[in-house]
């Protein structure tokens, strides 16, 4: 099997691991906390991955109102 069967493969059985935040630094403080407060939502909904609906409602609770 090569890497891009085993990548797809892992994907298809959601055998990966977990992804890391990489810190944001828009230059703009109120930005970058907005952006957090979204990223730090998604885990809340108890899905992986989380369907679009609650990507959107954490949208618009974090970022959506400015």
């Amino acid at each position: 099997m090569d890497l891009e069967e085993w990548d797809l493969e892992e994907w298809a059985t959601g055998g990966g691991g977990p992804v890391i935040q990489e810190p944001v630094d828009t230059g703009n403080p109120h930005l970058d906390k907005a952006i957090n407060k979204f990223y730090n939502c998604l885990p809340h909904t108890h899905e992986d991955p989380p369907t679009v609906q609650k990507v959107d409602n954490c949208y618009y609770r974090t970022l959506g109102g400015r």
